[in-house]
C-alpha cells in the first residue's frame, strides 16, 4: 500500500475542511430560507453562557447556550420541597406522564415494581420527539406561583432568596409538550410568538412513585453574531429576537441593550 505524501495529505485535509464548511453553511441557509417557523423574543435570563476556564481570550467567538426549563412533577410520596418548586431544566415534567409516554411509543405494559418491568424500561432508548418550547406563558407563571405559595408558608431567608430568584433571574423558558408529528403539534400551539418547536428526545425513568422521563431540547446552543457582541454577553442586560427556520433551529436576528 503506497502512504501519501505530505502534500496530498494536506491537499485532503484542506479538501476535507472546504467540504465540511461548505455542508454546514449550506444547512444553514437552507434553515433560514423562507419565512421562520417562530419567533421568540428573549432576554439575558434565557440566555446561558459556559463556564470561563481562562482560554476565552485566545477565542474571538461568542456563543450561548438557551435555558429552558421544565414544569416538573411534584412528588406524591413526600412534601415538595425548594429543589422540587424550582422548574429546573431537569427532572420528570408534570405533562410526560404515562399516557404521553405510550404516546411517544414506550412499552409500558409490564409493571414498573416487577423486575422484568425494570429490565424491559432500562432497555428501552430513548425516542427522537418534536418538543415545545413555550416563553412566558402559563408554565412559567404555574411555576412562580408554587415558589409564592411555599414561601408564604416557610418565612425563611433562603425561600425569599428563591422566589426573588424566580421573580427576577430564572429562565422563563419551559417545555410544555412532545410528541411525534410536527404539523398536530403546531395546530395545538398555533401562535408561533409565544411558541417554539425544536427537535429532542425522551427517556424513561422511574421516579420512585411511577413511571416517568427525562426531556432534553436538541440543537440550544447558540453562535453570537459579531454585530451583537457588544450587546451580548455575561453580566449583561439584552433583549433579543430568535428564528426558528425549516429545520427549526435558532438563530439570533436582533439584539439591543435593556
Amino acid at each position: 500500500m503506497k502512504l501519501m505524501s505530505p502534500r496530498s495529505m494536506l491537499v485532503a485535509g484542506l479538501v476535507l475542511i472546504v467540504a465540511t464548511n461548505a455542508v454546514v453553511l449550506g444547512g444553514a441557509a437552507y434553515n433560514r430560507g423562507g419565512d421562520p417557523e417562530a419567533t421568540l423574543r428573549i432576554t439575558e435570563r434565557e440566555g446561558q453562557f459556559p463556564y470561563e476556564w481562562g482560554f476565552e481570550r485566545e477565542n474571538s467567538g461568542l456563543s450561548f447556550s438557551l435555558e429552558y426549563r421544565v414544569l416538573r412533577a411534584l412528588p406524591t410520596n413526600r412534601k415538595a420541597n425548594i429543589y422540587d418548586l424550582r422548574g429546573l431544566g431537569y427532572g420528570s415534567p408534570q405533562w410526560l406522564d404515562r399516557r404521553k409516554l405510550i404516546e411517544l411509543g414506550f412499552d409500558l405494559a409490564t409493571p414498573a415494581n416487577d423486575l422484568s418491568g425494570e429490565r424491559r424500561y432500562q432497555k428501552q432508548l430513548p425516542k427522537p420527539v418534536f418538543v415545545v418550547l413555550e416563553m412566558d406563558g402559563e408554565a412559567y407563571r404555574s411555576s412562580l406561583k408554587r415558589m409564592e405559595k411555599f414561601a408564604a408558608r416557610e418565612s425563611k431567608p433562603e425561600v425569599t432568596r428563591v422566589l426573588q430568584e424566580e421573580r427576577d433571574k430564572n429562565s422563563r423558558l419551559f417545555v410544555v409538550d412532545a410528541g411525534l408529528d410536527l404539523a398536530a403539534l403546531r395546530g395545538k400551539y398555533p401562535d408561533r410568538r409565544r411558541f417554539a418547536i425544536m427537535h429532542g428526545k425522551v427517556a424513561l425513568r422511574d421516579w420512585g412513585d411511577g413511571i416517568g422521563g427525562f426531556v432534553e431540547v436538541i440543537g440550544t446552543k447558540l453562535n453570537v453574531p459579531v454585530e451583537f457582541h457588544g450587546v451580548i454577553g455575561k453580566e449583561r442586560r439584552y433583549e433579543a429576537n430568535l428564528a426558528f427556520g425549516r429545520r427549526l433551529e435558532p438563530w439570533l436576528t436582533t439584539a439591543a441593550t435593556r
